[in-house]
């Protein structure tokens, strides 16, 4: 058999097999209405708002419920709302928004799906396009509060949701983007910017380059549209990791005196902290992202000392140890002094995408929760601190 044949027998078996999950789900794979093509400026008329029907006030409590934590500190207002914001974004599951037993029927070469990088983004993979000859591809879909700046050019509605097509920002490439409805709940903020799901797929050969990405648009919309804006699984092993507050270890690490409020976001937290009690407050910058599992074995270089550390917890910890200036004494501090460093947190649980037909995935696709933490000018024992305050939220 030739490498055509074989690959479209593969792909025949794969749409008998996603027909047979649709059979098998019932309504769930039904479409949540058929898409209208929309004058731009024009939305859907009288339309429910999404996922309406399960009730607003549950979903409300989901995303903005429960006590904000002021982590010891005095916050402003504008600090609170911040942060508040900020964790209802990370209780959106970008992930959430796949229907992979619909995706499949639709487009076979679909594959796997799973978060990727800063979280906030949920990557789809392809094994082939749609084009004899295409070759694998990669769809981001990725929840955002920023819309996208380039102009609009069409837009379509699935249900209760108006689809906006854009000029993508890369040439090359298809963006789709529509709100979440996050900001029409009845515990949102005032004047609050929706968050939205923003589609960005590559061009494929043949007379629609955008095939696959609306596709993947009109899927993702039609379940929000049913189910409303997607939420984490109390089972999902991502969700802690996503879940988890950047800036919780200004509650556990010593010496916080307050937070840099141009550095704080859905990931990432920068704490002003006192290394002494006589000392003034140094900047200590803390991001959580998932990388690949080979990203240990990148950090080492020959310009610094690297070590490597296991927490009470588990998790491996990747010192780096870095020369810096130290304004106490107006020198330069060798990294041999050890004084300064950035750390690596690397979780002890490694996380995989999902895969539509149950197959294995490849060792380079395992994904590892690391929290990077760097501060020059604190002492390399308050960046541990850090790092370790994170990671206990993950217990």
């Amino acid at each position: 058999m030739t490498p055509p044949q074989a690959r479209r027998k593969k792909l025949a078996a794969r749409v008998a097999a996603a027909c047979a999950a649709v059979v098998a789900v019932g309504s769930l794979a039904v479409a949540a209405g058929p898409q209208q093509q929309l004058a731009r400026g024009a939305g859907p008329a009288q339309q429910a708002l999404p996922g309406q029907e399960h009730g607003q006030d549950q979903v409300s409590e989901y995303f903005f419920g429960g006590k904000l934590d002021d982590y010891g500190l005095s916050l402003d207002v504008k600090m609170r709302r911040k942060l508040l914001v900020l964790r209802a974004h990370r209780r959106l599951n970008p992930c959430g928004v796949v229907d992979p037993v619909k995706l499949v029927a639709a487009d076979p070469s679909f594959q796997r799906f799973g978060v990727d990088g800063d979280l906030s983004a949920c990557s789809l993979f392809f094994e082939g396009g749609r084009a004899e000859g295409d070759g694998p591809s990669e769809v981001t879909v990725k929840v955002s509060q920023n819309p996208p700046t380039m102009r609009e050019v069409a837009r379509f509605a699935v249900g209760s949701v108006v689809v906006r097509q854009h000029a993508p920002a890369e040439p090359g490439t298809c963006l789709y983007a529509f709100d979440l409805g996050v900001a029409q709940l009845p515990a949102a903020p005032e004047r609050l910017a929706d968050f939205q799901a923003q589609i960005t797929a590559p061009e494929e050969s043949g007379d629609d380059p955008c095939a696959r990405g609306h596709a993947v648009a009109a899927s993702a919309a039609a379940r929000v549209s049913s189910k409303g804006a997607p939420q984490w699984s109390p089972t999902d092993p991502v969700a802690r990791v996503a879940e988890a507050d950047p800036c919780l270890p200004a509650r556990k690490a010593a010496g916080v005196a307050g937070l840099s409020d141009a550095d704080v976001g859905t990931h990432w937290c920068a704490f002003l902290i006192r290394p002494s009690a006589k000392a003034e407050p140094v900047l200590v910058k803390l991001s959580a992202q998932l990388r690949p599992a080979a990203f240990a074995n990148q950090q080492s270089d020959s310009w610094n000392l690297t070590e490597t550390q296991t927490t009470e917890r588990g998790d491996t910890m990747l010192v780096v140890y870095s020369g810096a200036f130290d304004p106490a004494t107006k020198s330069y501090r060798p990294s041999s002094d050890k004084q300064h460093c950035a750390v690596y947190l690397m979780a002890k649980d490694p996380l995989l995408p999902r895969t539509v037909d149950a197959s294995e995935v490849d060792e380079s696709e395992t994904r590892l929760p690391v929290v990077a933490v760097e501060g020059d000018q604190a002492p390399c024992s308050v960046n541990r601190d850090v790092a370790a305050a994170w990671a206990a939220q993950l217990r």
